[in-house]
């Protein structure tokens, strides 16, 4: 049986085909783009080390001035010892203090380096902007059905610059809250400081949906002075009291929550910023919502518990379904949790496509199951660095095409508020430092699959079933380092990192596809092939395992 990309049941485009092959003058330049990057990702680790270094040599001199405080003094000799013991901690923390500033200003220039790098990167590599998903008001795969329809009626808000930011902000909250079905709101650039609850409940329709967006070559800024509200709520407790309504072009800073979706359907969030944020940059948790597209949007720096996208609730609580989460750069996710996009158990037949995740606390992709309900599709995102594992899906999904790169553990799967099942792992890259993929709850499971994936670890544990793996299919798999208690076929050994073109397990150097040649060329089985790679490009014979089609 030939595998193939499979949309959600919500079905709003196919993903075969739908980005361009890159010409050679392309590759050249996106090549030498990941060099770069790789280069500085090495860079900032150095400085990085190098700031905790002196962050710890203070800590210790500040310990010897407290030391030195408590000598006693009762003589003269030994009030020469503790002047001198003070002056020399003293030193030692002018020091450290000059290195920490030092070393904290070259990691934040660098951390500038890399976001540029990344994003220079994402304009140009086709399963992030080329193809069908280019177009500001085109209809691309990932859009929803109503997205090139023309409004009735355009508007037009322009930033006064006699007013404040405060009374700007009361403005545009007037503005959008009065919009009706068929209107386009254009907002002018300008910050707009929104210091009261500022909810949208509007109900479009699919004829004549509402729009609220940026004017052309304009970056209105959506602010809150503080984090007793969200930014911007859509819905309310009704489910679907917002639907059909457009936000694009916006950038969110400050507040709780940047955006809560409660009760929402068919509405559209594209090309917004999100970031720096008291808590959670885009909720939706509180109602269920359905057909929701998030798409293009650069989401960074968030607190509190810290999810780039927190969608759903726990033990199905609160669900999503029918959605799609396509082509967004999520980073830099921090607090308690700090997971890029969280999918949250029992939302389903939704599809998280050609993401850009990295620089997580908690996995930069984790996605529950769906207790039954039509499954969820995650393919040809790119996912590199986290603090916890990289990618972590339960069951019920069908995982694909993607890359994942560093973490604990490259890719994690167990039960957690279900049971794990019908869950196929297809034709990815897991590599790490610790194990490439670690299933713990895989044994006597139906419907499990583990097919034309590279598993390679520098810890030496490519794949692990630490419970057994009764009942997996597995073949087509590539490894570097030993597969515990798997199946006895499925599995051959690869010759080390130079089957890929420039790859490390840290993920400094991020050019994973195979090496000409090498022993990744026709690896794969066709019995399980994916007809594209995570560029969208269609794959030719000989079939590699893993997420690239070889040069």
């Amino acid at each position: 049986m030939l595998l193939l990309p499979v949309t959600p049941a919500q079905g709003s485009g196919s993903c075969e085909g739908a980005h361009p092959q890159f010409d050679q003058q392309t590759r050249a330049r996106l090549a030498s783009l990941e060099e770069d990057l790789g280069s500085s990702l090495a860079r900032l680790d150095r400085y990085e080390r190098k700031l905790e270094r002196q962050q710890l040599r203070r800590a210790l001199a500040e310990a010897d001035r407290t030391e030195a405080e408590n000598l006693p003094e009762d003589t003269r000799r030994q009030r020469r010892v503790k002047r001198a013991a003070l002056k020399r901690a003293d030193r030692q923390i002018r020091r450290a203090d000059q290195g920490i500033a030092r070393w904290a200003g070259k990691a934040e220039g660098r951390r500038v380096v890399r976001d540029r790098l990344f994003g220079r990167i994402e304009r140009i590599d086709p399963w992030r902007f080329s193809g069908p998903g280019a177009g500001p008001d085109g209809n691309p795969a990932y859009a929803p059905p109503w997205s090139t329809t023309q409004a009735s009626t355009t508007l037009q808000l322009d930033w006064d610059p006699a007013l404040t930011e405060t009374e700007n902000g009361a403005r545009l909250k007037a503005a959008v809250q009065s919009l009706q079905p068929g209107d386009r709101l254009e907002v002018g650039g300008g910050v707009w400081s929104i210091n009261s609850y500022f909810n949208v409940s509007l109900l479009g329709t699919a004829s004549q949906p509402i729009f609220v967006v940026a004017q052309a070559g304009q970056v209105p800024i959506i602010t809150r002075p503080d984090a007793g509200q969200n930014l911007m709520n859509v819905g309310n407790l009704g489910v679907g009291s917002a639907a059909y309504i457009c936000f694009r072009g916006f950038t969110f800073t400050g507040g709780s929550a940047g955006i809560r979706l409660y009760g929402a359907r068919q509405i559209w969030i594209d090309r917004c910023e999100i970031h720096h944020t008291g808590e959670s940059a885009l909720t939706a948790n509180v109602v269920d919502t359905e057909s929701i597209y998030i798409t293009r949007n650069h989401i960074h720096h968030t607190s509190g518990y810290g999810e780039g996208m927190y969608l759903g609730a726990n033990v199905g609580a609160v669900i999503m379904r029918n959605s799609i989460i396509a082509l967004n750069h999520v980073h830099d996710t921090g607090g308690i949790q700090g997971d890029g996009i969280e999918l949250k158990q029992g939302s389903y037949a939704n599809w998280i496509v050609g993401n850009l995740v990295h620089d997580t606390n908690y996995p930069c992709i984790l996605v529950a199951g769906t207790y039954g309900m039509p499954i969820n599709l995650i393919e040809r995102n790119f996912c590199v660095g986290s603090n916890d594992n990289v990618m972590q899906v339960q069951g019920e999904a069908i995982v694909f095409n993607n890359l994942a790169v560093g973490g604990a553990n490259a890719f994690f799967s167990s039960d957690y508020q279900d049971s794990t099942r019908n869950l196929a792992v297809v034709h990815n890259t897991f590599v790490s430092s610790g194990a490439g993929a670690y299933f713990t709850s895989w044994n006597g499971k139906p419907g499990m699959l583990f097919s034309n994936n590279l598993a390679y670890s520098e810890s030496g544990l490519a794949v692990s079933f630490a419970g057994g793996s009764n009942g997996v299919s597995a073949s087509g798999n590539k490894v570097l380092g030993m597969v515990y208690r798997g199946p006895g076929s499925g599995f051959s050994p690869g010759t080390g990192m130079a089957d890929f073109v420039d790859l490390t397990f840290d993920g400094t150097h991020l050019q994973a596809r195979p090496t000409q040649g090498g022993a990744l060329i026709g690896s794969g089985d066709p019995t399980y092939g994916a007809q594209i790679d995570l560029t969208g490009t269609r794959r030719i014979s000989a079939l590699e395992s893993g997420c690239y089609d070889a040069p």
